[in-house]
């Protein structure tokens, strides 16, 4: 693994910005991103200046709220790294939350991503939350251990969200797994011998 600790905030998201745009030119073309704050940044500087290339966009987890919540991750990728306007040839899959029922989003996520065609992904854009969860999975949960599917509904004391599922034969289709943390995670990763 190689573990890069940046001074600032400012210097990650352009490290990341750059490293992003380098795979796509060298032909990433489906890349699944988080949610959270830590990304933000990162999603308002490709979106200044989106990639011309085809990209599809997925959505690795998101938080049961309607699209137009304050804490809705594809809420906040769509105002940021789609501010201008989903370039032509992107497409954007993203929990339908508005279907009211997490395990029939996660259905409908999972069959939305057989119907393009989506067999692999080409980078895979992870945070780490204080508590230790990424990707709405959080450690000790059953969501963790999935499988079979490539989308499951997870809740927490605290949420309920639903979240793509990175254990069905990772390393045969996450070509690239980036993951972006600061704070208390950077000393949690370091901890967990991720160095």
């Amino acid at each position: 693994m190689n573990l890069r600790i940046f001074d600032t905030a400012d210097d990650l998201v352009r490290s990341a910005a750059r490293t992003l745009r380098q795979r796509i030119a060298s032909g990433a073309r489906s890349i699944a991103l988080s949610g959270g704050s830590t990304p933000k940044p990162l999603y308002e500087l490709l979106g200044e200046d989106p990639p011309a290339e085809p990209i599809t966009w997925v959505v690795v987890d998101e938080r049961y709220v309607p699209i137009d919540d304050p804490q809705s991750n594809a809420g906040m990728i769509e105002s940021t790294l789609f501010a201008k306007g989903k370039p032509e040839g992107h497409r954007f899959l993203r929990f339908r939350t508005e279907l009211g029922d997490p395990v029939r989003t996660a259905a409908e996520f999972e069959r939305e991503w057989k119907s393009i065609g989506l067999v692999h992904l080409d980078i895979v854009l992870l945070g780490m939350g204080d508590d230790g969860h990424t990707a709405s999975l959080f450690p000790g949960f059953p969501a963790v251990e999935e499988r079979a599917r490539r989308a499951v509904a997870t809740s927490s004391s605290s949420a309920t969200s639903c979240a793509t599922s990175f254990r069905e034969s990772a390393s045969i289709w996450i070509s690239s797994l980036r993951a972006l943390a600061m704070g208390v995670a950077v000393s949690m990763a370091r901890s967990s011998g991720l160095e």
